[in-house]
C-alpha cells in the first residue's frame, strides 16, 4: 500500500476528521488527537499528515468528484479522461489517476 493510501486509510478510521455530521467534528482538540495518532500509525509529522491529506481532498474536488457514484469503475473512467485531457507529464497524470482512484474506492465504500 502506498503513502497516500495508507493515509486514506488511517483518515478513515477517524470519521470526525471529514464526516460533518459526526457529533465531533466541530472539536479541534479531538481532531487534534486524531491527527496525532494518524501520524504515529503512517510515520509522518503530524503537518504533513495533514497536508496531504488536504491535498488528497482538493485533487478529488478538482476534477469534479461532486458525488458518489453507482458505478466507481465508469466514475474513475470519467475522471481519468479528464485527468489525461488536461496536458500534465505522464507521471504526474499516473501519480495523479491513482490518488483519485484510492480517494473514490474509499469514498464509495
Amino acid at each position: 500500500m502506498n503513502l497516500d493510501e495508507n493515509l486514506i486509510e488511517e483518515v478513515r478510521n477517524y470519521q470526525l476528521i471529514c464526516d460533518i455530521s459526526h457529533r465531533d467534528y466541530k472539536s479541534f482538540r479531538k481532531k487534534d488527537i486524531a491527527w496525532k495518532e494518524i501520524s504515529a500509525h503512517t510515520r509522518l509529522s503530524e503537518s504533513e499528515c495533514r497536508k496531504r491529506w488536504k491535498s488528497l481532498r482538493d485533487l478529488y474536488k478538482r476534477f469534479g468528484v461532486a458525488q458518489k457514484t453507482n458505478s466507481t469503475a465508469q466514475h474513475f473512467a470519467s475522471l481519468a479522461a479528464k485527468i489525461s485531457k488536461a496536458g500534465l507529464p505522464p507521471n504526474v497524470v499516473r501519480e495523479i489517476k491513482a490518488r483519485v482512484l484510492a480517494f473514490v474506492l474509499w469514498l464509495n465504500e
